[in-house]
């Protein structure tokens, strides 16, 4: 069954693929912008944090969005590493993928495809918008299905079960922390509050690399991390 969606979606997008080469430039463009595909998402976080109607409630979530996002990514990033690696439509010489204009064809070529991260961080901080505002959190959904991950798959960098993998590992990761995590999000709360009472400049200049590392994808981190793994892995 998913091996047909991803049939389908591929050759769906071959329609488009390589015909119109603005086209490909503006979609392929975006997955390489992480303003575009997470600092919408990130600003809103902001916003909760900084809303007036029931502030403590709001903070709350904005933490449960950082635990549910650092879960999302954790359970993708070990699911890429322990299981068999899945080539990404790009390299896969797949019939029904055809590459649009500006694609690195050498891109990511030895990290697996499944599940995909980029749609697990990025659902995981949606759905906690959505627990703050519905209707904020619907928008928030949206872009990153359509914004975040859509490209990813146009570009051939996933599979259409990559992204919706990746997304159901986002939103559970988020909804998992809002209930079962609710001591912790609670005790974290605390210390945080106090902490901003407290060294507010230390604080907010925390929050801000935090915010800056989610929005860039925690990219110089995972590579850090990988050259590590490797490095241990040849050394063993």
């Amino acid at each position: 069954m998913m091996q047909a969606l991803d049939s389908t979606v591929l050759k769906l997008t071959s329609i488009v693929a390589s015909r119109w080469e603005i086209i490909d430039l503006i979609i392929v463009g975006t997955t390489k912008s992480n303003s575009i595909k997470m600092l919408p998402i990130v600003c809103l976080l902001w916003y909760a944090w900084f809303s007036k109607s029931d502030t403590e409630k709001a903070r709350r979530i904005v933490l449960n969005a950082g635990l549910g996002a650092v879960l999302a990514t954790v359970v993708a990033r070990l699911i890429q590493s322990v299981f068999s690696n899945r080539p990404r439509p790009m390299h896969a010489e797949n019939p029904d993928y055809v590459a649009p204009y500006g694609v690195d064809l050498q891109a990511l070529e030895n990290w697996s495809s499944f599940p995909s991260d980029h749609a697990a961080l990025a659902f995981a901080l949606a759905a906690a918008v959505f627990l703050f505002s519905r209707p904020l959190g619907i928008f928030c959904l949206s872009w990153a299905a359509i914004v975040s991950t859509f490209p990813r798959i146009y570009a051939g960098y996933h599979y259409a079960s990559d992204v919706l993998a990746g997304a159901f590992i986002g939103v559970i990761a988020t909804l998992l922390v809002s209930t079962w995590g609710r001591p912790l999000v609670c005790w974290l709360h605390r210390i945080v509050q106090r902490l901003e009472e407290r060294q507010a400049p230390l604080f907010y200049t925390l929050a801000f690399v935090a915010s800056y590392q989610v929005t860039t994808m925690m990219d110089e981190p995972r590579k850090i991390l990988r050259t590590l793994y490797e490095v241990m892995w040849s050394l063993s």
